[in-house]
C-alpha cells in the first residue's frame, strides 16, 4: 500500500435529512477524526444516498482531493453512506488503500499518526 498523503482527512456525509441531521453526522465524523489524532481537511456533503457513487458531485469531490493527495482518510458517519453491502464497502476500502487512504466510520477509527499517542474513544 502506497504511505498515506498526509493525516488530514475529509468528512463525507450522504443524507436528505434535513440540516441538523447533516450537522449531527458531521460532528460525529469531526470527533472520530480528532480522537483519531487526525485533522479534518474538508467536508463534503451529496444529498441523495440512492444515486450510485461515482455520479455524486460530493463524491467527485472526494476522489480530487484524493487524487491531489490533499488527504489521507475519509470518514463517514455509517458505511450506508457510501455502499449498500459489506462486500462493497470491502472493495471501496481495497481501491482507498491502493491509493494510500484510509477508509473510516464514527465506530471505525482511522490508522493512528506515528507519535500521536494512545487512541481516545469516541462515543455517541
Amino acid at each position: 500500500m502506497p504511505a498515506m498523503p498526509s493525516t488530514s482527512a475529509a468528512l463525507y456525509i450522504c443524507s436528505g435529512d434535513g440540516p441538523a441531521s447533516r450537522d449531527l453526522y458531521t460532528a460525529w465524523c469531526e470527533r472520530r477524526v480528532h480522537s483519531d489524532g487526525w485533522t479534518v481537511a474538508a467536508v463534503v456533503t451529496d444529498p441523495d444516498i440512492s444515486t450510485p457513487l461515482d455520479r455524486r458531485s460530493g463524491w467527485r469531490e472526494i476522489t480530487g482531493l484524493i487524487g491531489d493527495r490533499r488527504i489521507g482518510g475519509v470518514v463517514t458517519s455509517s458505511r450506508l453512506m457510501l455502499t449498500d453491502t459489506p462486500r462493497a464497502w470491502a472493495r471501496l476500502t481495497a481501491l482507498l488503500a491502493d491509493r494510500g487512504v484510509a477508509l473510516g466510520t464514527i465506530n471505525q477509527p482511522l490508522p493512528r499518526p506515528a507519535g500521536s499517542g494512545p487512541a481516545v474513544g469516541v462515543g455517541r
